[in-house]
């Protein structure tokens, strides 16, 4: 992987390390009773009004519990949800076991009994994948 390449796929991977915090962070911002729509002026009277819109209105951002910001968090949520649907069963397997439950690489190439070659070559084409679903997204700019 190219040095560019290799910052865009740190990059997409910390999404994909933090999905569960980023998804908190947004159910959280969504029930925030303080929340108010970007550049919003007009006063809504009504509670019902104010749900629907809080809840079609695109976050622009959210802070993580270590002050991390999140841009586009929604969108992020939904690159990975389509990064882990683009994956065949052993590139999921492996994805899921490093990015969601954090095992280390030693112990997932034992219990699915693979080598380390295998399991970093399946890697970096999990990270490939994620880069091009993140550009296509428009979360990540090569340009």
């Amino acid at each position: 992987m190219s040095r560019n390449t290799n910052k865009y796929a740190m990059m997409v991977e910390w999404h994909l390390f933090r999905e569960k915090e980023i998804k908190q962070a947004v159910d959280e911002a969504r029930l925030d009773v303080a929340f108010t729509r970007a550049g919003g002026s007009a006063i809504i009277s009504s509670p019902t009004e104010s749900a629907a819109l809080r809840n079609i209105t695109p976050l622009s951002k959210v802070v993580l519990s270590d002050g991390s910001e999140v841009v586009k968090p929604e969108l992020w949520l939904l690159a990975i949800k389509k990064i882990y649907a683009g994956l065949d069963k052993k590139q999921k397997t492996i994805a899921r076991k490093r990015y969601r439950q954090g095992e280390s690489y030693t112990r997932t190439c034992m219990s699915l009994e693979i080598s380390q070659n295998t399991y970093f070559h399946t890697l970096n084409s999990i990270r490939s994948y994620a880069v091009v679903v993140a550009v296509q997204a428009g979360l990540v700019k090569v340009f």
